[in-house]
């Protein structure tokens, strides 16, 4: 499966320590929703998991990215 530029900045900021929807946002400077958007789509090909509501952490498919 393939994601978009939208998500691989999602992800990297997740890498680099951002966890939450607020510090995605803060991170990439993409909107609230854009940063929702790209973590779902994160979510469903398996690359990062929902810790707790809006936080998020890397699985090791996403570390290996």
């Amino acid at each position: 499966m393939s994601y978009t530029r939208t998500s691989q900045h999602v992800l990297q900021a997740i890498a680099a320590g951002a966890t939450t929807t607020a510090a995605l946002t803060a991170a990439t400077g993409l909107s609230r929703h854009a940063t929702w958007r790209a973590a779902a789509k994160l979510r469903q090909i398996g690359l990062i998991v929902g810790v707790t509501r809006g936080e998020y952490a890397l699985t090791d498919a996403g570390r290996d990215w």
